[in-house]
């Protein structure tokens, strides 16, 4: 019961002491609220685009769509066949030191066979 008669009265004399410096709140216009709104559109377009952009190019990374830039692949190395050429001296060229056996056989898959004729341009792995 006392803090109810506490209550009333410094309700009222808080309002009667701040009554003449209080300013009233004042509504903001219609053309306020549309700037406000057109900001908001605004930010939020730009990180919508922001986010699309930054997704393009893992999007197409991990999907089966290719990149805007295609991939550059490096141009199939070549060995024409020269006369006197066979697989292993050209695999002895590729590889001067070390067991040559696994490139001879390499080149033997890569080109079809054993057969070289001089111009024929074998495909290196």
């Amino acid at each position: 019961m006392t803090s109810a008669a506490l209550t009333a009265p410094t309700s009222r004399l808080h309002t009667a002491v701040l009554g003449p410096y209080v300013t009233p709140v004042r509504q903001p216009s219609a053309a306020v609220y549309r700037r406000r709104r057109l900001a908001v559109v605004l930010v939020v377009a730009g990180l919508l685009a922001a986010a699309l952009l930054a997704a393009g190019p893992s999007v197409a990374a991990f999907g089966n769509d290719p990149a805007s830039v295609p991939e550059r692949r490096p141009a199939a190395a070549v060995h024409v066949v020269q006369p006197g050429d066979t697989l292993w001296s050209i695999a002895r060229s590729l590889q001067p030191t070390g067991d040559v056996r696994p490139l001879v056989n390499a080149l033997e898959r890569a080109n079809g066979g054993t057969s070289l004729e001089v111009g024929q341009k074998v495909r290196l792995p």
